[in-house]
């Protein structure tokens, strides 16, 4: 992709920017907590390329008043400030699709094929492994779709009586949950009559606690924010209570009580999220690129540090043999430059270290098959603003308004560079359903607070209809504003901005921001 850069400055307000027509139609950016916001980046795998190479590159352009730079934090906070989760994304299949008996790519048919395998006696610990793990995949695929479903009536329920169309296909979404709810019913039934390990019971407790559970939200989100007619508000109920009913006779941990504290709800809820979705998730096993490299070049630098010494040594015995004190002296001197010269050396090497190795460098293991999939590198610093390329500077500067602006704003710059490399035959060899990878970056504040202002001023202000002085309360607040610059494995780039709005308490904002190039 080339850039026209435009050399005459224009003036642009964020409410009314144009969209880039590369925008990033997978990635999300929200607030996660008061302390947190989390961007999640979506990794397509081109099955055209040996290995699928994305370079993402985020510039975080940061207040001065904030008093954040390369001498009040490190690399160290940085990285710790920063959670990463990499897993795959969730295969996007309808209900119908998941009942059908004849969809290869069903994990409800696969349970049952296994289970009816289970059930002849054959009890080989792969076939116990595949239920387990078809049963959690089954679990994160009804919670995406029920997400989805549900978002999108939401937004939709206003036009159901000019749209007669949508509102037949919510009726019959409906339905579908009933079938689901049968369905897992009859599971249910397989799983208490059969004989298998405990832990795979357990394991299917967890997942249709956690589908139930997921039913009964969505279900009665739908019906908070509607105003159905009495039958379409009949068949919500009838959902919801089959769900609640469910629960009490498992004696659940997440069935909330009106005249309980309910503590154990949110915990128990994790939990069996942690548990479903922890199945798509990939490990990352930490290597240490550095190391060796250091190792050497220490070793090079203290040869080099005794060579001169030596050198020096030979010196000072055909300069000083004849002059003992001015000998003595000679020789103290070159002890205490050899290990500044070590130091010295060291110094640079380390520099040239830092340069040429990234900071992080992580294995990305696909757990479930034991194969290593592909690799992380990650690099983070503090550049100078004639360092920043021109078209990130003029995505920048298109929300300045003036230039007096710009001035009167100065911003410390933290570039985080990141390469995600993805082998392709590993991944497409064993998985059909999702191949695409979920990039979570979760990042938290709380370090940049430190040096915030009060978030409230009161300021003296003349009341012309009081005519009288009274005070205004102001808000005090930050802008972090960082654009994210990704590379795609067919050399296309794409950029995004956001703006974190935050003030001494935490975050109050994060919202992503239009612009034109």
């Amino acid at each position: 992709m080339s850039f026209i850069i435009r050399k005459e400055k224009k003036q642009f307000d964020d409410d009314t920017l144009l969209k880039n027509f590369d925008e990033w139609s997978q990635s999300s950016i929200e607030k996660h907590d008061l302390y947190n916001f989390e961007v999640k980046l979506d990794y397509g795998l081109e099955k055209q390329f040996a290995k699928n190479i994305y370079e993402l590159t985020s510039y975080v352009f940061i207040p001065n008043a904030l008093q954040i730079n390369n001498s009040t934090y490190t690399k160290s906070q940085f990285f710790a400030d920063r959670n990463n989760y990499l897993r795959f994304r969730t295969a996007r299949m309808s209900l119908t699709g998941l009942l059908n008996s004849e969809n290869e790519l069903s994990p409800f048919k696969m349970i049952l094929i296994n289970m009816n395998m289970i059930k002849n006696g054959n009890f080989d610990p792969e076939i116990i492994k595949k239920v387990s793990y078809e049963l959690r995949v089954m679990g994160c695929i009804v919670k995406s779709n029920l997400r989805d479903q549900v978002e999108f009536f939401i937004t939709n329920i206003a036009n159901f009586e000019e749209s007669p169309a949508d509102y037949k296909s919510f009726i019959l979404y409906l339905d579908d949950i009933k079938s689901l709810q049968i369905h897992m019913q009859n599971l249910r039934m397989e799983f208490q009559l059969i004989q298998i390990p405990e832990e795979l019971k357990e394991t299917f407790s967890f997942v249709d606690e956690y589908i139930s559970n997921q039913i009964e939200e969505f279900m009665t989100l739908l019906l908070y924010k509607s105003n159905f007619n009495d039958e379409t508000r009949e068949k919500l109920v009838s959902l919801i209570e089959f769900e609640q009913k469910h629960k009490k006779q498992v004696n659940s941990k997440i069935l909330i009580e009106k005249d309980s504290d309910n503590k154990s709800v949110v915990y128990w809820k994790s939990i069996l999220k942690k548990f479903v979705q922890g199945v798509l998730y990939l490990d990352l096993n930490q290597k240490d690129e550095k190391s060796k490299p250091l190792e050497f070049l220490y070793s090079v630098a203290a040869g080099l540090a005794m060579f001169f010494s030596v050198l020096l040594g030979f010196f000072i015995v055909s300069q000083f043999q004849n002059q003992e004190w001015a000998y003595v002296v000679a020789l103290v001197i070159v002890y205490m430059l050899k290990d500044r010269i070590k130091e010295n050396i060291r110094t640079l090497f380390r520099g040239i270290v830092q340069k040429y190795y990234p900071d992080r460098s992580f294995e990305i293991f696909d757990n479930n098959n034991k194969m290593k999939i592909g690799s992380c590198k990650e690099i983070m610093d503090f550049i100078k603003w004639g360092e920043i390329p021109n078209e990130i500077l003029q995505i920048r500067e298109a929300s300045h308004k003036t230039m007096i602006e710009r001035e009167g704003k100065p911003e410390i710059v933290l570039k985080y560079s990141k390469i995600i490399e993805l082998k392709t035959k590993n991944i497409s060899e064993n998985h059909k359903r999702h191949s695409n990878i979920n990039d979570i970056i979760r990042f938290n504040i709380i370090d940049f607070l430190q040096y915030a202002d009060d978030p409230i001023t009161n300021e003296e202000f003349w009341d012309s209809e009081k005519k009288k002085v009274i005070k205004i309360s102001s808000v005090k607040v930050y802008h972090l504003n960082i654009i994210f610059k990704m590379k795609m494995p067919n050399q296309q780039i794409k950029y995004k901005k956001i703006r974190v709005i935050l003030d001494q308490k935490g975050i109050k904002e994060v919202k992503e921001l239009t612009f034109v190039l």
